[in-house]
């Protein structure tokens, strides 16, 4: 996978990220060190609770991307009406990129904005199901 320049990275808990602002979306880079999903949530507060959360895998069908609102311990549900997409996968491991908008048009998701501080939730499981807890999960605040 060709990465473009991007304006900030983070590595952690076996995942990297990337991430850059485009137009009126952020476009992140996910690597997992296995097979399975990988998720980046984003939250103006430093918790899972509330994160807009982005998961994704690959599959033999192709790559799958859902948004949701965290809300532990239970399983995510899908948002309806969310926008964010995949633009590419391939695994494993897992390397995805998808294209988060930065106003998602949906209550109860964050607005995102360049150059904005925000909680980051890096999370990986070795299952392709979305219904699987994450293997590993970590938070850290990074800058769009």
């Amino acid at each position: 996978m060709v990465l473009a320049a991007w304006s900030g990275e983070v590595d952690a808990i076996g995942m990297t990220a990337r991430w850059q602002v485009v137009d009126d979306h952020l476009e992140v880079h996910l690597q997992s060190p296995g097979p399975g999903w990988v998720a980046v949530g984003l939250h103006a507060k430093p918790t899972l609770a509330g994160a807009r959360l982005v998961m994704a895998s690959v599959t033999e069908s192709g790559l799958r991307v859902e948004e949701h609102v965290a809300r532990p311990p239970a399983h995510p549900a899908r948002t309806e009406g969310a926008r964010a997409t995949g633009v590419s996968g391939t695994g494993p491991p897992t390397q995805v990129v998808v294209r988060i908008p930065l106003d998602p048009k949906v209550p109860d998701l964050v607005v995102l904005a360049p150059g904005q501080r925000v909680w980051m939730v890096l999370a990986w499981s070795q299952d392709v199901d979305f219904g699987h807890h994450s293997a590993r999960r970590t938070g850290l605040w990074v800058e769009l």
